[in-house]
C-alpha cells in the first residue's frame, strides 16, 4: 500500500541534484530516467518520497513534457516509481520476488532483479542451537553450531534479517570478512558446497525484538518468515536459514514440476 506523509521531503524543495548533461546522441528521456534512477538506487530518494511535479522536472532538466513523461513511464515499468492519481509520483518501495524451487540465496535474487545487495554482519558466534534446529542438522543435544546474523539493505533501507545455523565443521571455515555477501552465497561459492534440496517453511508472524530493531519496525508489525533447511549433494543437512522479511518488500513463488504428479 502506498503511504504518503505530507511532511515528507519532496523533490519540489529539491529537484534532481546537479543533473549531468546527456551525452551526444543519448535520448533526452534516457538522460532524465537515468538521473532519477541513479538517485533512487543510491538511496538519495527514500521509499514513498514524492518526486517533483512534471513542471518542476521540465524546468530542472530543460526538456519537454513528453520527454519527462516517457522517463517516468520507464521508471514505473522498472518498479522504481509509482503514481497516485491526483497526488503525483513517488519512489516505490523495493520489492523482490523469489522462486522457491531455485534454491537461490536472497542476495543472488536481489542482484538479478534490482542490483547489488548491501549485506551487513550483525553477529558471528558459536551457540547451542534450539532442540528443533539440532534435530534438523542431525546433531547431538550438546553440540554447538556457528550462528550468523546479517541484515540486508536495498536502496539504504533494511529489508531482511537473515540467521544461519551451521555445523561447526562448516561454520569455522567462514570468517567475518567473507560476510559482505549472504551466508548461503559464501557456502556455495567460497566453500564449494552444492545444494541438492531444501525443506521450506513460510509463516506470517511478528518479528523478534532483535529483528524488529534491525528492520526498524515495531514488534507488533507483521513480517514474512522463511525457514529453509538445506541439504548437500549427499543429502545431509548443512544449514538452517531463517529469513525475516518486511512484508512489503518480498513475495515468493512456487512453480510445480510438470513431470511430477500431485494427488
Amino acid at each position: 500500500m502506498l503511504e504518503f506523509n505530507p511532511q515528507q521531503r519532496s523533490m519540489a524543495s529539491g529537484p534532481p541534484r546537479s543533473p549531468i548533461r546527456a551525452h551526444r546522441g543519448e535520448p533526452l528521456y534516457g538522460w532524465v530516467r537515468d538521473s532519477l534512477r541513479r538517485e533512487i538506487l543510491q538511496g538519495l530518494r527514500a521509499p514513498n518520497e514524492r518526486l517533483a511535479t512534471e513542471k518542476e522536472l521540465i524546468e530542472a532538466f530543460g526538456v519537454s513534457r513528453i520527454t519527462v513523461r516517457r522517463a517516468l513511464q520507464e521508471l514505473r515499468a522498472e518498479g522504481l516509481v509509482v503514481t497516485a492519481q491526483g497526488r503525483g509520483n513517488f519512489v516505490a518501495r523495493p520489492r523482490v520476488s523469489q522462486e522457491l524451487r531455485s534454491m537461490e540465496a536472497f542476495g543472488e535474487t536481489v542482484t538479478s532483479q534490482i542490483g547489488q545487495a548491501d549485506v551487513r554482519l550483525l553477529s558471528l558466534s558459536e551457540v547451542t542451537p534450539s532442540p528443533r534446529f539440532a534435530r534438523e542438522l542431525r546433531l547431538k543435544p550438546e553440540d554447538r553450531v556457528t550462528a550468523i546474523r546479517q541484515v540486508q539493505y536495498l536502496r539504504s533501507q533494511p529489508v531482511m534479517v537473515g540467521e544461519s545455523f551451521l555445523p561447526l565443521a562448516i561454520g569455522r571455515r567462514i570468517f567475518s570478512r567473507d560476510l559482505a555477501m549472504d551466508t548461503l552465497t559464501v557456502i556455495k561459492n567460497r566453500l564449494g558446497i552444492g545444494v541438492r534440496g531444501a525443506r521450506i517453511e513460510i509463516e506470517a508472524c511478528h518479528p523478534e525484538p532483535a529483528a524488529a530493531a534491525a528492520l526498524k519496525l515495531p514488534v507488533s508489525a507483521s513480517i514474512l518468515k522463511l525457514t529453509r533447511v538445506f541439504m548437500d549433494r549427499s543429502g545431509r543437512p548443512f544449514d538452517v536459514e531463517c529469513l525475516s522479511f518486511r512484508e512489503d518488500t518480498f513475495n515468493c513463488k512456487f512453480r510445480t514440476d510438470p513431470n511430477e504428479e500431485y494427488l
